[in-house]
């Protein structure tokens, strides 16, 4: 509490390029020594991560969106893509029920990927499953 300022807290708009240009007037003022990008991010990602590139910051992104990827990837230094992203909590935190969570998921792709692997062999050698499937 007492190391907090007023100046540490700072009103940007929301609106997309208007937030872009305050975080960039930010970074190409304050010069961070790093920079995390972590969320939803729209056209303002290059703008943003090119920016940190030029002040020399040691850059990590983080991103869902599939659009935006190549950009976080060419700018910054790391890039958490897609799941990453919700598996690096879990994996910073060793916390049991997320590790057990992040486990499961990966058995139920592998089951998904075998059965998938699996029914498709068997429709490549002509053996029609529909009819044991179909609801009466």
């Amino acid at each position: 509490p007492e190391k907090f300022k007023e100046d540490y807290v700072r009103y940007v708009t929301e609106a997309q390029f208007g937030f872009a240009a305050a975080v960039n007037g930010i970074m190409m003022r304050e010069k961070p020594a790093t920079n995390f990008f972590i969320g939803r991010f729209w056209a303002e990602s290059l703008i943003m991560a090119e920016t940190g590139a030029q002040t020399g910051a040691f850059q990590i992104a983080g991103t869902d969106s599939v659009l935006q990827l190549p950009f976080f990837v060419t700018a910054c230094d790391y890039t958490l893509m897609g799941e990453e992203l919700y598996a690096a909590s879990a994996y910073l935190s060793r916390e049991p029920v997320l590790l057990g969570s992040l486990k499961a998921q990966d058995y139920g792709k592998l089951i998904a990927l075998i059965a998938l692997s699996g029914f498709t062999i068997l429709a490549f050698l002509g053996i029609n499953l529909l009819p044991l499937l179909a609801v009466q």
